[in-house]
């Protein structure tokens, strides 16, 4: 098996994996292995417990009920465009608090 350094780790990412290690009752370098291979795909992520709680209310749309949403909602992207050309010291604003695109 390979070992790997890395270097150059700032200080708030190692407290994150730290942390990450001491919740999930791992080592620190169990817990690197791990987001590694969920990151990379080797293996499937976990579902965390938040997750499993709210799965009954969540879904994928058919292609039916996504054509519906967007013919209820098209009228929706007229304010940004609005927004955009008549009040672009707001819009900006907007953008920079809301990361709107």
């Amino acid at each position: 098996m390979k070992s790997i350094t890395i270097h150059g780790i700032d200080n708030p990412l190692a407290e994150l994996i730290k942390s990450k290690a001491l919740s999930e009752g791992l080592s620190v370098n169990k817990t690197v292995k791990k987001i590694l291979e969920e990151a990379l795909g080797v293996k499937p992520q976990t579902v965390s417990k938040n997750r499993m709680d709210f799965e009954e209310f969540s879904g994928i749309w058919s292609d039916l009920e996504l054509a519906e949403f967007d013919k209820k909602t098209k009228d929706l992207s007229r304010v940004k465009t609005i927004a955009a050309t008549q009040f672009p010291p707001l819009w900006e604003t907007i953008r920079k608090y809301h990361r709107c695109e």
